[in-house]
């Protein structure tokens, strides 16, 4: 019944939205951010079509401070800040002369996330809002918490009929496997395990292939290397075994090892992907199958290769 009210809501109010001025919203925080916000904006699209062409972006962070403009950035009908870029926030201040924060607050929202050096009481004043869900996404991010932080903004941006779910709780260790969406993390080797069995992942007889990744790859939406490294494993004829958590040894103790401490991985290999960029990639400690071993080295450099394509 909730859900139909909803739809019919967004009848009623779509040809409004379509004579309308589009809502601009802006996020202001580091590059790694970047990635999953994109995505979550093309889930919100094919969620809601209706706000195609309605809903505009505008990303400041290291790497595209130059190319905002901004007029564009103070015209923003909501912010999401991420606190801890203050100086981000200073340098744009003082480059262009504006004092962003009240420019945005003055008619639209400020919402404030992260945790900054001036304290929240600072940020207050200068009109940033702190919402407990605001800060809830954020803190546990993953792209179910980072649409919903989008939507949210969007709400008091002004855009009407977006439901919200309560935050979902992030894992500090885990696996992960992609599955052609947003990809899914696993608390447990037994949740893994019936998940890979149930999705063709399982090889009998063949080499397993651990990687260990930082944990915010996943949350922050920028698998796109380390699914790559995954499909290359998994073509190579092998079993890709995705974990996170940190410190990496603490996460290969309680996640490889089964309840006898027997190994549950051939190979145990620690990627640092942003190396991957210059084709190039670590590897952690080999804790026994030499051909496993092999097979990861060929599937990063595979996969390095193919980034170098045009």
């Amino acid at each position: 019944m909730l859900r139909r009210l909803e739809l019919l809501l967004i009848l009623l109010l779509a040809p409004l939205l379509a004579g309308a001025a589009p809502v601009r919203l802006a996020y202001l925080y580091s590059d790694g951010n970047i990635p999953g916000t994109l995505r979550a904006f093309e889930t919100l699209l094919a969620e809601h079509p209706e706000l195609r062409g309605q809903v505009e972006l505008t990303l400041l962070s290291e790497s595209t401070f130059a190319d905002v403009e901004p007029e564009v950035l103070t015209s923003a009908n909501a912010l999401v800040l991420d606190t801890m870029n203050e100086p981000l926030v200073a340098r744009f201040d003082a480059e262009h002369s504006v004092d962003l924060i009240a420019a945005i607050a003055r008619k639209g929202t400020v919402l404030g996330v992260g945790q900054g050096l001036l304290g929240e009481e600072k940020y207050s004043q200068q009109g940033v809002v702190w919402d407990p869900r605001a800060r809830d996404y954020w803190t546990h991010s993953g792209a179910q918490n980072q649409l919903e932080l989008m939507k949210l903004a969007l709400t008091k941006a002004g855009i009407p009929g977006l439901s919200l779910v309560d935050p979902e709780p992030s894992l500090d260790f885990g696996f992960y496997y992609p599955d052609g969406k947003t990809g899914r993390v696993f608390p447990s080797w037994d949740a893994f395990e019936q998940w890979r069995a149930a999705n063709g992942k399982v090889r009998p007889g063949a080499p397993r292939i651990a990687i260990s990744f930082f944990k915010a790859t996943y949350y922050s939406g920028d698998t796109a290397l380390l699914d790559a490294l995954i499909a290359e494993i998994e073509r190579t004829g092998a079993e890709a075994i995705p974990l996170f958590g940190y410190p990496g040894a603490v996460a290969v103790q309680r996640l490889l090892k089964d309840d006898a401490g027997q190994p549950r991985a051939d190979f145990t290999g620690h990627v640092k992907l942003a190396l991957l960029r210059t084709r190039e990639a670590q590897l952690g400690r080999v804790h026994h199958g030499r051909q496993a071993g092999a097979q990861l080295v060929q599937a990063l450099a595979s996969v390095a290769d193919g980034l170098q394509q045009p």
